[in-house]
């Protein structure tokens, strides 16, 4: 193997190849082949080889080698011709060869060179392939890069296969066969691009086999070379096929690229076929000069069959070869079509004659379709005659056998136009619609009958019958004949629609043949079986003596008339009783002369009341008696317009179909709000005597009543409440057998109308669980001053309580369970024939242990009680109510605006989400307010209190409480003790001391500050001992009675003094301090260094031993016990020491 794809990038993948090794010979020398490959069963592959003084490949001494995906001639990227000065390739003598493959990635470029682009020689050069290349083109096959000479030159070799190859743009031929046998070359395109659909033509030939036999060229484009198609020359070129070829059309035949000779020729060969009866062996010969050329004495035992010529591949668009579409041309013994349909040859649209025999003898044109398209039926004429014979001799353009017969049809001159010779039959053609004659003998037209027959010229000018004649129905045809004496002739009679001329027709459906002898005088009277002549048809014959020379069609005959009275058939029709039916009496009739049948006559039914009425055209309608079912029956006469006449019997059977019933309006009247009942059937009937029923009814009258019907007919109506007036409704009575009937009942209500009663809302309140007594009717009316009772009401209240009611009124509602808040019920009063309108009663379910700031909750969740020990309690989502009532309770409110108290002990509890109300009362208790505006009450005790998110108010109660509000603007009330810290949290809180000695805390940090984390805090010390922190924020700050100490801290603060001795720490920022009242204060204003706070007291201990732990004393980390100044203030509790 010899392999240029081992360069690394080199690639036969696509097509174009990327090839990188170039072999090129332009240094070689002279007479010097690129590469000769004599080992046998070798692979080239990948190559670019170009410029040899010899050839660029020889294949010699051994067979089986393969050339593959190489660019023979060109350069790399196949665009320029750089040939051999020989051969691309030459197999030399040796088999088996591949050059190409079948698939893109073996395609060989092989243009260029100076001779042949692929040369096989030799006798021993036998089974050689040459596959799926371009040869003589660019590498895109849509440019000329040509060989010098053939694109394939195959010489005596044998059995080559030249398949799926593009041979286009070559200087001489594209593939070119001299001796040898047995070639096949198959599926290529020849003259045209790639693509087939454009023309770059071989110089030459597209095929050329010369003295070679035995080879078959099919299903290829042979088209836009610059001479013939295909051409078979000389007498070893014998036994070659042509079959499924496009030649002279584009790929799709549906576009003209015309070869410029012939399509095909075949000179002085013999025996070859193109075409065929098989599938698929059809060629399409069209857009050439001529479509079949056959030429030379030599040119016989020739078949052309199956093959449309001048037409598009649909056979249904003219694409003329320029001249005739087959022309024969001395030569003998040659067959166009045959007997059978797919030997049929349709030959139409050329640009002269469809047939020429010049000079041609024994020659068979027949089973062809010349002029018309391929469904034989419209026309794509032959621009001249559709079989023209010149100076020829014993042709035979039909013939006597089945399917011999042309159809010969719409050319633009003659249909057969023997111009010269003699000898040549014209027999069982259908030749009509052509322009001019159908059969011409000579140049002079309709050629007369002369005396004896003596005249001379083309087919001898044998005298054509005279037709005597031709009747209605007949099946003979009579006539005379004056011609040679005691000859034999052929007598063909023709039926047309009309003549071609005035007087002198063509020959469009053989009819009958017979035969007939003339006597010495050269006379005779013929009679011709015939199929049954027909009304104005136009009768022609030809005569045929036994030297095969054909007359031209005699003078038309026109059928004469014979009246023949029409055929009718009897009619019989089915209908229901009472209903007409229509049909039409001639659809069965016919007539022997194809009149026009009419209805001139009719008769009545013969049942008394049936009535008959019939049309011209034969529609005829019969309508029963009332009510009558059986058989009936009437007649008709029918004409055929010229005396004809015949009659036919209708029978009518009637059939039995069952009579609705009547059914007549009803009337009724009643009372307001009373019933009425009738029989609605009292006064319908059914004509059958069927026993009726009532089948249907609106069950609602159209005013609004009710309606109730029993089948026998007893209908009872009730109005609605209170209506006065007209009302109606509906019923279908039956008979039983399918037949209904409607009617229409109209009650009329009179009397006085009752008023519905109206009913109030009422209200009532309830303790927990326990039931209470509401006299519903007290409040409501009723207009007409019926007496009222409770008419409907609910069972179950809104939240799940109980309810009953007395007629009387009196409704007793039963709470849920421990249920507190607001339930309804409704109820609706009657005056014994109305209800009311819908009232509502509201109940307010209350309970005594509820706190007084837990009025207002409606407890949608639960009401639970602990015990008298510590309990652990959690709420729902819902509003609740939970008492702890145990030592240290753990209450969890969860969801919801609960309500929860802890009861004695040291209880911790925390609201959860919800705007909640948390109430400590005895013991140290922990309040956290969770989420949501809350309400924390902490009652007796050192409590705890953590409002959390939200806008809380707290609550510190009695004794001494810390207090925290946590996020949100809280309300802080430290009430009575001395509380600390009281501790408002981030936002702006307003935070009161109360009496006893406080810490207030606007922010989280106590002392510490909290640059604008802070919020703007009013703290009130009021009565006691205070310490006031206003944490970051401009805060304001009023001590109230006391000895009070105020830190600002940051902010802008405001602090007020009070009457007693105050110590003022503004902090940072613009702070005012005011203190009209007379006592000793104290001021620390942070000009620079600032002044520093006393140190926060630490809560986690009882740093001064008094007892009280740091978060519950005020004074915590001082010394509260002694009072050094005497004046009633611990010295740790007092800001100034005025000793």
């Amino acid at each position: 193997m010899l392999d240029g794809l081992t360069q690394p990038g080199a690639s036969c993948a696509v097509w174009p190849p990327t090839l990188l090794i170039e072999i090129n010979g332009a240094n070689a020398g002279a007479d010097v082949t690129g590469l000769v490959v004599s080992a046998g069963s070798s692979t080239i592959r990948g190559l670019v080889i170009n410029r040899f003084t010899a050839y660029n490949v020889e294949l010699n001494s051994s067979g089986g080698n393969t050339l593959e995906c190489n660019f023979i001639g060109t350069n790399a990227a196949g665009t320029l011709d750089l040939g051999s000065n020989l051969s691309g390739v030459w197999v030399n003598n040796i088999a088996n060869n591949t050059v190409g493959g079948s698939v893109v990635s073996a395609r060989n470029l092989i243009s260029g060179n100076n001779v042949h682009g692929v040369w096989i020689s030799g006798a021993q050069a036998s089974a050689n392939l040459v596959e799926n290349n371009y040869i003589g083109t660019n590498a895109a096959a849509n440019a000329d890069l040509g060989n010098s000479s053939s694109g394939v030159y195959i010489a005596g070799a044998a059995s080559a296969t030249v398949r799926n190859n593009v041979l286009s743009g070559n200087n001489s031929t594209g593939i070119t066969i001299e001796g040898g046998s047995g070639h096949t070359i198959s599926s290529n395109r020849i003259g045209t691009t790639g693509s087939g659909v454009a023309d770059l033509g071989n110089t030459s030939y597209g095929v050329l086999i010369n003295g070679s036999s035995g080879n078959s060229i099919s299903g290829s484009v042979i088209s836009g070379n610059d001479s013939y198609g295909v051409y078979l020359l000389g007498a070893a070129a014998s036994g070659n096929t042509i079959s499924g070829n496009t030649i002279g059309m584009d790929i799709s035949g549906t576009a003209a690229l015309g070869n410029t000779g012939a399509g095909i020729v075949i000179d002085n060969a013999p025996n070859n076929t193109i075409g065929g009866i098989t599938a698929g062996a059809r060629n399409l010969i069209s857009g050439n000069e001529i479509g079949i050329y056959i030429f030379s004495s030599g040119a016989t035992g020739n078949v052309v069959q199956g093959n449309w010529i001048g037409v598009s591949a649909s056979g249904t668009l003219a694409f003329p070869n320029r001249f005739n579409g087959i022309f024969i041309d001395t030569a003998s013994g040659n067959t166009i079509g045959g007997t059978v349909s797919a030997a049929r040859n349709l030959i139409s649209g050329n640009g002269s004659n469809g047939v020429h025999l010049n000079n041609a003898s024994s020659n068979i044109v027949a089973g062809n379709w010349i002029g018309t398209d391929s469904s034989g039926s419209s026309a794509i004429p032959n621009n001249g005659n559709g079989v023209f014979i010149t100076n020829g001799s014993s042709n035979m353009v039909g013939g006597t056998a089945g399917g011999a017969g042309n159809r010969i049809a719409f050319n633009a001159l003659k249909g057969v136009y023997v111009f010269s010779g003699s000898g040549n039959a014209v027999l069982g053609n259908a030749i009509y619609s052509n322009t001019d004659l159908g059969i011409d003998l000579g140049a002079n037209g309709v050629t007369l009958n002369d005396p004896g027959d003596s005249d001379t010229g083309a087919n001898t000018l044998q005298n054509f019958p005279v037709l005597t004649s031709a009747a209605e129905f007949a099946t003979v045809v009579g006539g005379t004949l004056n011609s040679t004496p005691n000859t034999n002739f052929r007598i063909e009679i023709f039926a047309n629609t009309g003549c071609d001329t005035a007087t002198y027709g063509e020959g469009q459906t053989l009819i009958g043949s017979g035969s007939a002898t003339t006597n010495d005088l050269g006379n005779v009277t013929f009679s011709v079986n015939v199929t049954a002549l027909v009304r104005n048809q136009f009768i022609t014959a030809t005569a045929t003596n036994a030297n095969n020379n054909t007359s031209e069609f005699s003078a038309c005959l026109r059928v004469s008339s014979v009246n023949v009275p029409p055929t009718v058939v009897n009619d019989s029709a089915s209908t229901p009783e009472d209903t007409a039916v229509t049909l039409n009496v001639l659809a069965n009739d016919s007539d022997p002369n194809n009149d026009l049948l009419t209805v001139i006559n009719f008769s009545a039914g013969s049942v008394a009341g049936s009535a008959v009425n019939c049309a011209t055209g034969g529609n005829c309608t019969y309508t029963p008696a009332p009510n009558f079912f059986g058989s009936d029956s009437f007649t008709y006469t029918a004409s055929d317009g010229n005396g004809g006449t015949a009659v036919a019997t209708v029978t009518i059977t009637v059939t039995p179909v069952n009579d609705p019933p009547v059914a007549n309006p009803d009337s009724a009247s009643t009372a307001v709000n009373t019933p009425v009942t009738i029989n609605v059937l009292a006064n319908d009937s059914d004509i059958d005597g069927g026993a009726l029923t009532v089948s249907a009814f609106d069950s609602a009258s159209a005013q609004g009543g009710t309606v109730n019907c029993v089948s026998a007919g007893n209908c009872t109506y009730t109005p609605r409440a209170n209506f006065t007036g007209t009302d109606t409704y509906n019923y279908t009575v039956s008979d039983g057998n399918g037949g209904t009937a409607s009617a229409l009942v109209t009650v009329t209500i009179g009397g006085t109308v009752n008023r519905a009663p109206v009913a109030n809302p009422d209200t009532a309140t309830a303790q927990i669980n326990l039931p209470v007594t509401i006299a519903v009717l007290l409040n409501d009316t009723d207009p007409d001053n019926n007496p009222l009772s409770v008419g409907a009401f609910d069972s179950a209240s809104a939240r799940g309580g109980t309810v009953s009611c007395t007629p009387g009124g009196s409704c007793t509602y039963t709470p849920p369970t421990n249920f507190v808040g607001t339930d309804t019920f409704t109820y609706r009063a009657s005056d014994g024939v109305l209800l009311s309108n819908v009232a509502t009663v509201t109940i307010s379910v209350i309970s005594d242990t509820i706190p007084a700031e837990c009025v207002g909750i409606e407890f949608t969740g639960m009401i639970i009680y602990g015990t008298d020990r510590y309990n652990e309690i959690y709420g729902t989502e819902g509003n609740d109510l939970i008492y702890g009532f145990g030592a240290g309770d753990h209450i969890y409110g969860l969801g919801g605006d609960d309500c929860l108290v802890g009861g004695r002990g040291h209880d911790e509890l925390y609201g959860g989400d919800g705007n909640d109300i948390l109430i400590g009362e005895d013991g140290h208790d922990m309040l956290f307010g969770g989420g949501g505006d809350d309400r924390l009450f902490g009652g007796m005790g050192f409590d705890y209190l953590r409002g959390d998110a939200g806008n809380d108010q707290l609550y510190g109660g009695g004794d001494s409480d810390w207090i925290q509000g946590d996020e949100g603007d809280d309300s802080i009330y430290g009430q009575d003790g001395s509380d600390a810290p009281l501790t408002g949290g981030p936002g702006s809180d307003v935070i009161y001391g109360g009496p006893g000695h406080d810490e207030l805390f606007g922010d989280d940090d106590h002392y510490s500050e909290q640059t604008g984390a802070s919020g703007n805090d009013a703290l009130y010390g009021e009565d006691g001992f205070d310490l006031l922190y206003g944490g970051g924020g401009s805060d304001m700050l009023d001590a109230g009675s006391g000895i009070d100490m105020l830190f600002g801290n940051s902010g802008d603060d405001t602090l007020f003094g009070g009457p007693d001795g105050d110590e003022f720490l503004g902090g940072s920022d613009f702070d005012t301090a005011l203190d009209f009242d007379f006592s000793l204060d104290y001021l620390c204003v942070d000009v620079e260094q600032g002044c520093t706070p006393p140190a926060p007291p630490v809560t986690d201990r009882d740093d001064d031993g008094d007892g009280v732990n740091n978060t519950y004393d005020v004074c915590a980390g001082f010394d509260d016990h002694a009072d050094m100044d005497g004046d009633g203030i611990p010295d740790g509790c007092d800001p100034l020491d005025d000793r």
